[in-house]
């Protein structure tokens, strides 16, 4: 199993619709101490992870290293958390996926090389690797959206996944076929 980096949105998002274990597709997953005060605020407090697979590591990130991210000039704005969540990236040559559902950082992590995966990405790959069944899959992703999430018909919208998450790219489906998810997770 791999480690991953966290941002609040997918734990959050996850948290929401009763699908923290898909998390367990990891072995660690590491995040800024900034990010758990996030989810404390969202009512997702550290015990939440008590049962879980994962070794949870919380790191203290001086804000003397990521706050110049957050003011780059000619970049989009990433928050705090954010910003020490690309920090804690950094350090092992963004080797590590990092689990984020802001667009933001997104971009700046793929500027970078760096593997981006969103609150979708982490469903699929749960059911990929047998910790969600079909049914469990298909029910979390017709959930009407949480409401951290700005409002969508029918659900989570999902507009693109990282390539070689699943061995293709939004790029690479049809385009009367985009949204039809369905048919590229058999």
């Amino acid at each position: 199993m791999a480690d991953a980096i966290a941002d609040t949105g997918p734990i959050l998002h996850l948290s929401e619709i009763d699908q923290l274990r898909a998390l367990n597709i990891f072995a660690r997953i590491t995040m800024p101490r900034l990010v758990l005060q996030e989810l404390d605020k969202h009512n997702v407090t550290r015990g939440r992870f008590d049962n879980q697979m994962f070794e949870l590591v919380i790191v203290d990130v001086p804000e003397s290293k990521s706050q110049s991210l957050t003011e780059m000039v000619g970049q989009p704005v990433i928050h705090a958390a954010d910003a020490q969540v690309f920090v804690i990236a950094q350090e092992p040559q963004f080797a590590t996926p990092v689990l984020t559902d802001d667009l933001a950082l997104r971009r700046r992590l793929e500027s970078a090389q760096a593997t981006a995966v969103g609150t979708i990405g982490v469903l699929i790959r749960a059911y990929k690797q047998a910790f969600l069944t079909r049914q469990e899959l298909d029910s979390s992703i017709a959930i009407p959206s949480p409401k951290s999430l700005f409002p969508a018909r029918g659900g989570f919208v999902i507009r693109h996944f990282p390539s070689g998450l699943l061995g293709w790219s939004a790029s690479a489906i049809p385009r009367e076929q985009k949204g039809n998810w369905r048919r590229y997770c058999q």
